[in-house]
């Protein structure tokens, strides 16, 4: 993408460099929210479930899908303000699929995209 934009190296490198550090956090903060809430899985709940994809054998709120998404969102919209809705898009359909999946609840997905927020914001605040 940013190759093919033709953006400047000093602000690919400062994109790149803010979206590693936001994607560290955001794993870091959705895991110890999944530990600290230890919300089981529907599939946990409910064996009989058939999920699309094999549910992850770790606490289901929030999302992690959900939050890194939104963190990395945060961060290209802060970038490239002028994909925004692209960014948008992508971040609701990575979080919503693993509802879709079977593997995760809707409260899952928007505390994760509110942690994922947070997460962006304090990144770009470095």
């Amino acid at each position: 993408f940013m190759e093919k934009q033709n953006v400047p190296l000093d602000k690919r490198l400062a994109a790149r460099a803010a979206v590693a550090i936001a994607v560290e956090d955001a794993l870091i903060g959705a895991f110890d929210s999944k530990y600290a809430y230890c919300i089981r899985r529907p599939a946990m709940i409910d064996e009989s479930l058939q999920t699309i994809i094999p549910a992850p054998n770790h606490p289901s709120y929030p999302s992690g899908h959900s939050t890194v998404s939104a963190a990395v969102e945060g961060v290209l919209s802060h970038y490239f303000p002028e994909d925004k809705e692209q960014w948008v898009r992508l971040s609701e359909e990575a979080g919503m699929s693993r509802i879709w999946a079977g593997i995760h609840y809707p409260v899952d997905h928007s505390a994760g995209k509110k942690l994922g927020q947070r997460v962006a914001e304090s990144t770009l605040s470095r």
